[in-house]
């Protein structure tokens, strides 16, 4: 069904705002990762954690503006 023509992009949103009931992102400084927490809807949790400069550049989307977006964030609180 994912892959499926007829499955348009507002339809995958839909499901994944169904099983996904939280998106936590941080960077840890002490390895420079993003660290994406997914709390699903279950009560299950997922961690991923992904390289922040290879995500700033070339990652997938979702890590690319979880880095972008803690990277501003972090800059307007003086933080680097």
């Amino acid at each position: 069904m994912w892959s499926a023509p007829t499955t348009d992009a507002e339809l995958k949103k839909r499901i994944v705002g169904i099983l996904i009931h939280e998106v936590v992102a941080d960077i840890d400084d002490a390895t420079s990762e993003i660290v994406l927490i997914l709390h699903w809807a279950d009560g299950a949790h997922d961690q991923m954690r992904r390289n922040a400069d290879a995500c700033r550049a070339t990652a997938h989307p979702v890590f690319r503006r979880a880095s972008l977006g803690l990277t501003q964030f972090r800059c307007r609180l003086g933080v680097f």
